[in-house]
């Protein structure tokens, strides 16, 4: 089943309970590492985000267990989320990274994930907006992350919906760059291609 076949119901109820999703849980214990973008420094030492520490108790889900790697937007002309990542860390907090379609490269954010019986769900803070997602593995493989963003700058309080279809990318990181480059940006990487800033922590956390 292709994801443009699954019921317009399911859909639309599946967009319904992200929204919910900010209700169930506090912002301030699912954000985590730190907001990362293209103009934002990485404020937390590497060290501390991926040092073995007293283990979590068993935090994650089948369902979340099947997201861990990398995974690419279907849509090529998307302009909001062009990927995610899964990982569990040492300390056993399950994050999910999100790559956004910015300029001359893709944004980068590390939150908190929330493993559930049908994927994660996440509250995450940003500089001046809070988005909450909700991620479904469906029957074909394919994730479906819908999310409701809102402004926190006082200029606009509603709601801004979206549902994205991803598809598993199977390899490394180094092989995700390469995908996002070459689909998003219409790039191939090379020697000389300048590093993402954030490319030594997501190396890391996926290698």
């Amino acid at each position: 089943k292709a994801p443009a076949q699954v019921l317009p119901a399911r859909r639309s109820n599946f967009a319904k309970r992200a929204k919910l999703t900010s209700d169930s849980y506090h912002p301030a214990v699912m954000v985590a590492i730190e907001s990362m973008t293209w103009q934002t420094d990485i404020k937390e030492p590497l060290d501390s985000l991926v040092k073995p520490v007293v283990p979590l108790s068993k935090t994650s889900t089948d369902a979340f267990d099947m997201l861990i790697g990398h995974w690419v937007n279907t849509d090529s002309d998307s302009d909001g989320a062009i990927g995610y990542s899964f990982a569990i860390l040492p300390s056993g907090q399950p994050i999910y990274v999100k790559y956004g379609k910015c300029q001359p490269s893709w944004s980068v954010a590390a939150f908190d994930a929330m493993p559930t019986e049908d994927g994660f769900a996440a509250t995450s803070d940003y500089s001046m907006k809070r988005e909450t997602l909700e991620g479904l593995v469906d029957e074909d493989g394919s994730l479906m992350v819908a999310g409701c963003r809102t402004y926190t700058d006082g200029i606009d309080q509603e709601c801004e919906e979206h549902l994205d279809t991803f598809t598993q990318l199977p390899g490394t990181f180094a092989d995700m760059q390469a995908y996002l480059s070459r689909t998003f940006y219409n790039k191939e990487l090379s020697a000389n291609t300048p590093a993402h800033p954030a490319t030594g922590l997501l190396k890391l956390i996926f290698q």
